[in-house]
Formats: structure tokens, C-alpha cells, sequence
């Protein structure tokens, strides 16, 4: 039913290789691109912020904020709404920085190489 061909071959695995079979490294791949995700958060984080800080100010400023609102945001609600989704957008950020930065700091580590990505060898301990 199924044939691949590959029934009686043999594949020789190494302990500690990463190939994956797609072009280069795994983990330099992953390093690599762990370094491009951080260093774009690193440049889009202040936009978000400064984005909050507008609205912020926006909300803040009386009748005349609300009018600047307005005419922003084509909408009646108000700054306020915005200003916590662009905080919202500004966490993200944080998280999605020091989750890059974990990752090149494990891929790193010679031992941590193989381990990432398995689920069933992550033990969680609930303290009630």
C-alpha cells in the first residue's frame, strides 16, 4: 500500500547531531533567528511605547484630547481603550525579548541542545 523505498535502509544517527535535513544547522538557525526576533522587538518596543504615551496624553487632556481622539481613531470611545492596547502590544514585546534571548542562552549550553522542545521531559511541580 504505502511504499517509500526506504524500508531496508539504515539510517546512521550520531548522539548530539542536529540535522534535521533542511539546509545548515538547526541550532545555528535557531540561534540566528532567536537574534533577528529580538533585535526587531528591540526597535518596534519604543514605537508601542511612545504609541501608549500619546494616547495616555490623548485621554488625559480634556475636551480637546477627545477631539484628537476623535480624529485619529474615527471612533467615540475614547483614548483610553487605545492606550491599553498599545501597552498590551508593548508587553508582548518584553515577553517575546526575553523569550529570544532565553533561547540563544540555552542554545548555547552544549547539554540544553536536544532538550529544547520536549514537552514530556518538563516536570511541573503545583504548590498548593
Amino acid at each position: 500500500m504505502g511504499n517509500s523505498g526506504s524500508k531496508g535502509k539504515k539510517k546512521d544517527k550520531k548522539k548530539g547531531s542536529s540535522d534535521d535535513g533542511c539546509i545548515g544547522n538547526r541550532r545555528v538557525r535557531t540561534i540566528i533567528l532567536s537574534i533577528l526576533l529580538a533585535v526587531f522587538f528591540v526597535f518596534a518596543a519604543p514605537y508601542a511605547q511612545g504609541s501608549e504615551e500619546i494616547f495616555r496624553d490623548l485621554a488625559d487632556a480634556g475636551i480637546l484630547g477627545e477631539a484628537a481622539c476623535l480624529l485619529l481613531t474615527l471612533q467615540t470611545d475614547g483614548c483610553e481603550e487605545w492606550a491599553n492596547a498599545w501597552a498590551f502590544v508593548f508587553a508582548g514585546a518584553m515577553i517575546c525579548i526575553v523569550g529570544a534571548i532565553a533561547a540563544v542562552l540555552l542554545f548555547l549550553i552544549p547539554n540544553c541542545d536536544d532538550k529544547l522542545g520536549r514537552v514530556k521531559e518538563v516536570k511541573i511541580y503545583i504548590v498548593i
